[in-house]
């Protein structure tokens, strides 16, 4: 039998991409990450990786689409 886990929230960011555009200033983006505790390479990474899943799926309409 299945065990029910509830579910957590190790994680919460908010993030602004329209700053932080030069090199070396990527942490200007985050806004409010929470855990406060967590590493700002970790909170870098998690910003990246949300940041090109959001222009993955942006892409993806304008790949496989084709409607007339």
């Amino acid at each position: 039998m299945a065990k029910f886990v509830a579910p957590t929230l190790s994680k919460l960011f908010m993030l602004d991409p329209r700053r932080g555009q030069k090199e070396g200033t990527e942490h200007e983006k985050i806004l409010y990450f929470w855990p406060d505790n967590t590493p700002l390479a970790t909170k870098q990474s998690d910003v990246g990786l949300s940041e090109a899943l959001v222009n993955f799926t942006k892409l993806v309409p304008t790949i496989y689409c084709y409607c007339d």
